[in-house]
């Protein structure tokens, strides 16, 4: 087989609003895509494929991005003891493209994979106190009053956007801790 003779041209892609897509680093604030009473006790699938079937929790939200090449995730807990890090999925489609249906996103890891794990280490996650009722100026995350472990974000936990600008968490395997309070656990994520 001969190779052709023609190259293909790989044009440049913008973006809705005309310019140009290139990575960018932005400053970004974490905002809560799973919302407490959903990461702990029950998954959506052990092994989720289709978002659409098997993510129907309202407590699990679609959330857009303004600006940013890479989604970053974590989560917020207050649980002690023995403690069970969630799997997740992240799931992303391209609301400007008719017909573009939700993918599975890879993260950015040595050897990507798709079901990460918020990796939750009692002893180092850093502690954050919220004061203020949720969505409050001093509360701007939308989580109850009080003081949380916030788990490490390495590149295990880091997605490339690719094209697509809303996005779409599932859980493959819930969080669960032996004493402390699980229902107060929240997924949250950021674009960068």
């Amino acid at each position: 087989m001969a190779l052709s003779a023609v190259p293909v041209m790989l044009r440049h892609d913008f973006d809705g609003q005309g310019g140009v897509v290139a990575p960018a680093s932005l400053r970004a604030q974490w905002h809560t895509v799973i919302e407490a009473g959903r990461i702990a006790g029950t998954a959506d699938a052990a092994a989720i494929t289709n978002p659409l079937t098997e993510i129907t929790d309202a407590k699990s939200r679609i959330f857009r991005k303004h600006r940013g090449t890479l989604v970053a995730a974590r989560i917020l807990h207050q649980g002690t003891g023995t403690l069970t890090s969630p799997d997740v999925v992240l799931f992303g489609r391209n609301s400007a493209v008719a017909g573009c249906g939700w993918r599975r996103l890879y993260n950015v890891a040595t050897t990507p994979y798709y079901a990460v794990s918020l990796t939750v280490v009692a002893v180092s996650d850093i502690t954050e106190t919220f004061s203020g009722s949720p969505g409050s100026a001093t509360n701007p995350y939308g989580v109850t009053q009080g003081s949380y472990q916030a788990s490490d974000v390495t590149k295990d936990q880091v997605w490339d956007c690719m094209e697509c600008d809303e996005f779409l968490f599932g859980i493959q395997t819930s969080f669960n801790a032996t004493t402390g309070t699980e229902a107060t656990a929240v997924v949250q994520a950021c674009c960068f």
